[in-house]
């Protein structure tokens, strides 16, 4: 049962300053689930969240403090904790 796995979540933002991140969620789901990430450092221009080597289609910083975007339909890895089905 199920499919791809996916590992979440690795970030890129071009900031001065580090990139925080305090909690994500949720913490899994499948395809297409809308994920919300809170923390600290985002940036609007430039920042990526990638599943596993998949890289989100659509990424939304909402503010320097949460990203929201949703689970890509395929994952290229087989690491916890999101499944795509």
């Amino acid at each position: 049962m199920g499919g791809p796995r996916c590992a979440l979540i690795t970030f890129a933002a071009p900031a001065p300053a580090p990139v925080v991140v305090t909690a994500v969620g949720p913490n899994k789901g499948g395809a297409g689930t809308p994920v919300t990430i809170d923390g600290s450092g985002f940036v609007v221009d430039g920042t990526t969240v990638h599943f596993g080597e998949t890289t989100a289609e659509h990424v939304g910083v909402a503010s320097p403090t949460s990203i929201n975007t949703r689970a890509p339909h395929r994952c290229s890895t087989t690491r916890e904790p999101w499944t795509s089905r």
